[in-house]
């Protein structure tokens, strides 16, 4: 049995027999499914409906020990509130979101986060047009970045016309992306991909190819979180350090308000 909680817009799910949590929590924009959409196809017991709800409910019958992976900060909104939070990170590596920053703007603040001993992964939400963004890249050395995050809509003119690392992130649900020479890092966000075995799937097609995994969260809570380093036990391979996002870590399980249970038979138990 399964029992579900709300809170905000997550859903928390409990395994009574395996005393396990986990986080349902589609993304905005993003997700095909709305909070509502999960709700009903949980209470439905149609487990394999959404990808966020499959990998849900597989999560709670992951029962290893969490991978131990470093992590990136997030660094967004004005090129000043970005240097002031960067002056109180622990961690040094950081991705930046500069899609609503300009050419200038961006070298500048490159140039201080650099001079402060950051390595930067950039993540322009494909709102760069090809001609700025190859001006950036070659701004700077050979390298410099980590990765540029999808850069601009036209990611195959780009890759024919630079050798900057890429990232993929929304591209890698929407086009093929496989043959493009410069991808060296897929951004994998496990509830929007599916259920265990899919997320599998695409990891070891990825270290495959000699590209590297950068698992991103989705989740609000602490329970989401620890899914992700569980499944992060899974692959079995390096990966690189993981992406929070915009996760607030409130105290374990707060204000849950107990809405029902549903019956659960794992595939994977």
């Amino acid at each position: 049995m399964i029992e579900v909680f709300i809170q905000d817009k997550s859903l928390l799910l409990h395994a009574d027999d395996t005393d396990c949590w986990s986080e349902i929590t589609p993304l905005p924009g993003w997700s095909v499914e709305t909070i509502e959409d999960v709700l009903a196809a949980v209470f439905e017991e149609d487990f394999d409906r959404y990808p966020s709800v499959a990998f849900a409910t597989e999560m709670l019958y992951c029962e290893n020990e969490p991978a131990i992976i470093p992590y990136a900060i997030l660094l967004s909104g004005t090129p000043e509130q970005i240097l002031n939070d960067a002056k109180e990170a622990v961690s040094h590596l950081a991705k930046v979101k500069v899609g609503h920053l300009d050419l200038n703007e961006t070298i500048d603040l490159c140039q201080k986060l650099f001079d402060m001993g950051f390595k930067l992964r950039l993540d322009f939400n494909q709102e760069w047009s090809v001609s700025d963004a190859l001006a950036l890249s070659h701004h700077f050395p050979k390298n410099r970045f980590e990765y540029f995050e999808e850069p601009t809509k036209e990611l195959e003119i780009f890759c024919e016309l630079t050798t900057q690392r890429l990232a993929v992130d929304e591209t890698i649900y929407t086009c093929d992306f496989w043959h493009l020479p410069n991808i060296s890092s897929i951004i994998l966000k496990p509830p929007q991909w599916g259920g265990v075995g899919d997320c599998l799937e695409i990891a070891q097609r990825a270290h495959r190819q000699g590209k590297q995994i950068v698992l991103s969260n989705t989740f609000k809570t602490r329970v989401g979180l620890q899914s992700l380093l569980h499944f992060a036990k899974l692959l079995k391979e390096p990966i690189a350090p993981i992406g929070l996002g915009f996760l607030e870590l409130p105290d374990e399980k707060p204000n849950l308000e107990r809405i029902g249970v549903v019956s659960f038979e794992p595939a994977i138990k």
